[in-house]
């Protein structure tokens, strides 16, 4: 009843809840959440520039928390690849993100994400990443992530009983 599905695509699932961003940042396997600030169809021969320009236009910032300090950086990919951000969009895009709000634009100092998914199925969607950026650990070679090893121990529904084997020890 907290959820209700709008969209699901191939790794991308779009829902709608009453549930707080505090409460989805808890949960340590939704470990790459956004809250969606502008979304629009598109056709592929549009140029991702034009449209990441028509999006910052259309931005919904009451979802997100203007007030605190943050700083972010911007991202786009498309199909799946990140790719580069003219230096004109970009400027144009940090001087609306920074007069409307009051975050400072650090792109190698970031604890917050905005970005922009331009996907195969013609949807672009801009959005406010709010997990993932201050949880990133370091990992040793052969070590599992915790958010995979959390989904695969979920999916295991191990008993009190269970004797589990970890065949990633000692990696």
């Amino acid at each position: 009843d907290d959820v209700k599905i709008i969209k699901l695509v191939d790794g991308l699932v779009i829902y709608q809840t009453a549930v707080l961003a505090a409460q989805i940042e808890r949960l340590r396997y939704f470990n790459n959440s956004f809250i969606l600030l502008s979304h629009r169809e598109f056709e592929k021969k549009q140029h991702i520039p034009f449209l990441m320009k028509k999006m910052i236009r259309n931005i919904d910032w009451s979802k997100v928390n203007t007030e605190a300090a943050h700083t972010y950086r911007l991202m786009a990919s498309s199909a799946n690849q990140l790719v580069h951000i003219d230096k004109t969009i970009l400027q144009e895009t940090v001087a609306e993100i920074s007069g409307i709000t009051n975050w400072k634009f650090s792109p190698d100092k970031a604890n917050r994400e905005i970005w922009f998914l331009f996907r195969d199925e013609g949807m672009a969607l801009c959005g406010f990443r709010f997990t993932g950026l201050h949880t990133i650990e370091k990992y040793e070679k052969g070590e599992l992530h915790r958010p995979l090893a959390h989904i695969l121990c979920l999916i295991a529904e191990p008993s009190a009983e269970d004797l589990i084997i970890d065949p990633f020890a000692g990696s």
